[in-house]
């Protein structure tokens, strides 16, 4: 039977608190929350959608893998590895999920307008500089493959799939990410405030 000790390392887990972390690594926290309740919103909604098989084995693949990378991070406390792991799986979800779901009509460029501003608060200045470059040739890739080798996009059954697909993915991001970005603007903010009172008060001294 739990006892307080167990009840509060779960809230420990599962619940965050702002000031104990680093922003690269808040925001990485919440990427995976935001990730999380995609792949798992995804498993009940994909069979539905008229998805292949493959995109429903690899979506339950993805929160296996979501949840062993949010344990990496709230648990071992491993953020540079954890944020490795996470930016990895993305780039490798994100071409899967274009070839597997409609390409430029399905909801991947979504994934990637969302995910891209997040990117940048998670990496150094270096490594997004080499991240930015991967993704520019990636997508051009990407659209040049659908443009000459169309059989190798699977593409929805009919419309009303693909456009309820999109709007799935566009209200999840809307919920969880666009707080998100509120937060990390009002983060530096608060920051900036904070460096230009002690500029201020070292003047004065």
């Amino acid at each position: 039977m739990w006892g307080k000790h167990q009840m509060a390392g779960v809230k420990r887990l599962f619940f965050i608190r702002a000031d104990e972390y680093e922003i690269q690594n808040l925001v990485l926290i919440h990427m995976l929350h935001i990730t999380f309740f995609l792949s798992l919103f995804s498993a009940f909604t994909n069979p539905f959608l008229g998805l292949p098989l493959s995109v429903i084995y690899v979506n339950f693949l993805a929160f296996v893998l979501i949840v062993f990378n949010y344990w990496l991070v709230r648990v071992k406390k491993k953020y540079k590895q954890g944020r490795f792991f996470y930016l990895s799986f993305v780039i490798l979800m994100l071409n899967f999920l274009w070839l597997e779901t409609g390409g430029s009509t399905g909801p991947t460029l979504f994934y990637i307008l969302a995910f891209v501003p997040m990117f940048i608060f998670l990496v150094d200045k270096k490594r997004l500089i080499i991240g930015f470059i991967i993704i520019s040739i990636n997508i051009p890739i990407l659209l040049l493959i659908e443009a000459y080798y169309p059989e190798l996009i699977t593409y929805y059954s009919n419309n009303i799939d693909r456009i309820l697909d999109i709007l799935l993915v566009c209200i999840i991001f809307v919920i969880f990410e666009i707080p998100l970005i509120i937060y990390v603007k009002n983060t530096i903010i608060e920051v900036g405030r904070y460096l230009l009172n002690q500029l201020k008060i070292n003047m004065i001294c």
